[in-house]
């Protein structure tokens, strides 16, 4: 299966915004238009995630406050 069918099948229900922030600030008419860009957005932003690299646990660790030992 490609990233993007991934993105596609998983993105809306990974990043559902909720009721109340899925029509704010929103200029566009129909609730169907508004469903359908909030589900675009989805799954782009989940697609932009699946094509970037894992971080390795040492990068990870090198970068995390848990790990630091300037506290």
């Amino acid at each position: 299966m490609s990233l993007h069918n991934l993105a596609t099948v998983f993105g809306p229900t990974l990043l559902r915004p909720s009721e109340s922030e899925s029509t704010k600030g929103q200029h566009i008419t129909s609730a169907s238009d508004i469903w359908s860009h909030d589900v675009m957005a989805q799954v782009q932003v989940l697609l932009y995630y699946l094509q970037h690299p894992p971080i390795s646990f040492a990068e990870l660790k090198r970068n995390t406050l848990y790990f630091s030992t300037d506290v």
